[in-house]
């Protein structure tokens, strides 16, 4: 499994951190799309979603998620 660290453009230009745990990017991206979903009710259009960094998971690993 891996920590993926996503950043999110949406359309307005405003900006949002995740960071998700998987096994393979592909994955990470559709629960990366699936939280943005949950969260933002009214659903916010995603201009640009990327992977910032990937880690190998494991105990005391992390990201910091600037504000």
């Amino acid at each position: 499994m891996f920590l993926y660290k996503f950043e999110v453009i949406f359309e307005d230009r405003t900006t949002a951190g995740l960071v998700i745990l998987h096994e393979n990017e592909e994955k990470a991206f559709q629960s990366a799309q699936n939280e943005l979903e949950r969260y933002f009710i009214p659903n916010k259009p995603v201009a640009e979603l990327a992977i910032i960094e990937k880690k190998l998971a494991g105990p005391g690993r992390g990201y910091v998620v600037e504000a």
